[in-house]
């Protein structure tokens, strides 16, 4: 979606992290701070429905 100019370089780089960080979740669930969920969650949140924004216009 970066490549098709669908998210900036900011916004892809975000998308990046988090799918980095929900691989950690998945795969490796014990080393997860609960407090580092609450915070994406209460910091970033705007990143994921930016994200489902720029995905419905690719569609």
């Amino acid at each position: 979606m970066g490549e098709a100019g669908l998210l900036d370089a900011a916004r892809r780089d975000a998308m990046i992290r988090m799918s980095k960080f929900r691989n950690v979740i998945v795969h490796d669930y014990v080393r997860v701070d609960p407090t580092i969920v609450v915070q994406i969650l209460r910091e970033h949140l705007e990143d994921l429905t930016r994200f489902k924004v720029a995905a419905l216009k690719w569609i």
